[in-house]
């Protein structure tokens, strides 16, 4: 990948935040997750950018406070429906995140349908 560390991803975060027709986003092994606070950057922006649907972070060795701030940001957002990211945070943590995106899958393949219910009768 292209490493783009701290300083890339502050500059990318800048732009991701303002976009409003991107849909997905490969940083895969990009050497950023070692710094918390290149991971907060990202987070924020992805949950601001609401055309964001997939984000792929594999290699970038988000830690268990990086992962924390994904979660933060990204939990109460329901845009983004696919996160790719590698195993090094803590079980709980990996679940949450990996959890809330299986579920908002499901939820966007079977939407509820309204108005499509039984009629009362009279």
């Amino acid at each position: 990948g292209n490493p783009l560390k701290c300083a890339g991803i502050g500059m990318l975060a800048q732009g991701l935040a303002k976009n409003r027709t991107l849909k997905k986003l490969n940083l895969e092994n990009t050497s950023f997750g070692h710094n918390v606070l290149a991971t907060q950057a990202l987070a924020e922006a992805v949950a601001l950018c609401e055309s964001l649907q997939s984000l792929n972070i594999n290699g970038n060795l988000v830690g268990n406070k990086g992962a924390k701030e994904l979660y933060t940001y990204l939990e109460p957002k329901k845009h983004l429906t696919e996160l790719k990211m590698t195993h090094f945070v803590r079980g709980d943590l990996y679940g949450k995140l990996i959890v809330n995106m299986i579920k908002r899958n499901k939820d966007e393949k079977n939407p509820k349908k309204k108005g499509k219910g039984k009629k009362k009768k009279k």
